[in-house]
Formats: structure tokens, sequence, C-alpha cells
């Protein structure tokens, strides 16, 4: 607990008490509770501290409109859009979390190695959200495998050619090299199930 309450910068007396904590622990199967994540954790944070004011700051704009029926500002919202209609609008686009989220199904990467390439990534020295450098080669480390064969994994992955991987390379990377490492031959070309969602045109 106050390993987690530095790092975490949480406050001790949120903790439960010691004992109950570890008498209840005791009584689950933790092997069934999802991976820890950096990235959802960040995620979380970013929800709480930028998009949930933001949410609740328009829907007091869009109370506004439904108790005047008329908007503080107009230009915020679709002029022939009813503020019950607009109000669906915002909470549908919350529930299904954008577009951003679809076509990843069919990415070779699984939820798991996802996860946990996540928490490899977001545990180094990002610049500018990217891995390069002395970061990339520590992170590259994990892998166990040689550098010729991760000289090819990076230029496989590194589709700009800007010598930097995003969160979704550095995933796809890590497959690559579970490949290898299950004594399996590299493809001559990414196959289109390989490129990560994000990066399909």
């Amino acid at each position: 607990f106050k390993t987690i309450a530095r790092n975490a910068g949480i406050s001790p007396g949120d903790f439960p008490p010691l004992d109950e904590f570890k008498a209840n622990l005791a009584q689950e199967d933790i092997s069934k509770y999802p991976i820890f994540s950096l990235k959802q954790m960040k995620k979380l944070d970013e929800a709480l501290q930028v998009e949930i004011p933001a949410l609740v700051k328009k829907l007091n704009e869009y109370q506004q409109v439904s108790d005047q029926g008329t908007s503080a500002n107009p230009s915020s919202f679709n002029p022939f859009e009813s503020a019950d209609d607009a109000l669906s609008n915002l909470l549908d686009t919350v529930h299904n979390g954008g577009a951003a989220n679809s076509g990843t199904n069919d990415w070779v990467v699984s939820l798991v190695q996802k996860t946990e390439a996540d928490n490899i990534f977001y545990g180094q020295v990002l610049t500018n959200g990217k891995l390069t450098g002395k970061a990339a080669k520590k992170a590259f480390s994990t892998t166990g495998l040689e550098s010729d064969k991760l000289n090819k994994i990076w230029a496989m992955v590194d589709f700009d050619k800007t010598n930097e991987l995003d969160a979704d390379q550095f995933a796809l990377a890590l497959h690559l090299a579970s490949i290898l490492k299950a004594g399996e031959e590299l493809p001559e070309r990414l196959a289109p199930q390989m490129i990560p969602p994000s990066w399909r045109r």
C-alpha cells in the first residue's frame, strides 16, 4: 500500500484495513482478474480530469437549452436539433467510445498481447508519445532476440520510416518477436490483418 500510495499519489487513508484486505483477497482467484494496463489507467485519468468535466459542462449547457429553449452559446450546437436529441447523441457518442475503437477485431495482436505490450511501452521513457533510441533498445530487450532479428522486426513495423514507434507498432513488433521465438519464419510482407487498425488506410 505504501508503494502504491507513493507512486500513484494516493492518500494512505484511501486504502482499506490491511488485515481485512488480506482476508478478502485470500478468497479470490487472482488469475481471473484482468491484466493491469498502464495505458487504460492513463485513459482513466484523462477521463476523470478532462472528459468528464467537459461532459458535465456540456450537460449544463443542454440543461439551459431545455430550460430556456435557447442556448447561451448557439454556435456550439446543431441549430436544427432539439435539446433532447442533442443530449441523446452526446451520450451515444460517449457510450460507444467514438469511431476510433472500431475495426480492431481482425487484428492478429490479441487483447492480452496488446495489454502486455502496452505495459512495457508505457513503462519506457517516451518522446512525444513514441518509442525511440535507448528506450527502444531497453523495451526490445524483453524479447531476448538477437540484434539482427530485432533489426528486421523494426524495419517491418516502422511503416513511415521515422525510426520511432507508437504503441500499436510496438505491440505488433512483440507479436512478430513471438513468431520468431516459436521457431517460425517472419513473412516477407505483412498480411493485411497484421497491420494495426490505426495504420490502415
